[in-house]
């Protein structure tokens, strides 16, 4: 699975600039693009609405969204259950496989949590801080070439 957060080191890469000369939290996909595949790899997704941050997991062929409630005021009110769904038999998310508990429902619910907590330590170590290196002038010269800096 892609994800946009790939993207900045890929073109990094594919501009002749070495992407692990920083802290990116994206890969760098030019080997998978390479070889041909897309590597295996669950993707987080992460919404907020009315303050309340919201989180989903996909994997491979499944996809759990995590229960919610929102308030809107007067009739305006959202309860959603926890969700799970096996995509390739239900590309339209009409069969919650949530209700009765599995053990496939206990893998995504433990690597959501994973994922989440690993989203949670990186935010708080980064403070609101920039943990990129500075860029060398070759590599701004670079940049500034292809116009994506001043």
């Amino acid at each position: 699975m892609l994800m946009t957060i790939d993207l900045f080191p890929t073109i990094l890469s594919l501009v002749g600039l070495d992407p692990t000369r920083f802290t990116l939290n994206g890969r760098d996909l030019v080997p998978w693009i390479q070889a041909g595949a897309a590597p295996p790899t669950p993707l987080l997704a992460e919404t907020s609405m009315s303050g309340d941050t919201r989180y989903a997991l996909r994997d491979g062929h499944y996809k759990l969204i995590q229960p919610y409630r929102l308030d809107f005021g007067g009739e305006m009110k959202i309860n959603r259950p926890e969700e799970m769904f096996e995509l390739t038999v239900d590309p339209g998310e009409q069969r919650n496989l949530a209700v009765p508990p599995s053990a496939q429902l206990e893998a995504l619910r433990q690597e959501l949590s994973r994922r989440i907590d690993l989203v949670r330590r990186e935010r708080a170590a980064a403070g609101g801080r920039s943990r990129s290196k500075a860029l060398s002038p070759q590599e701004r010269d670079r940049l500034r070439s292809l116009g994506y800096i001043n």
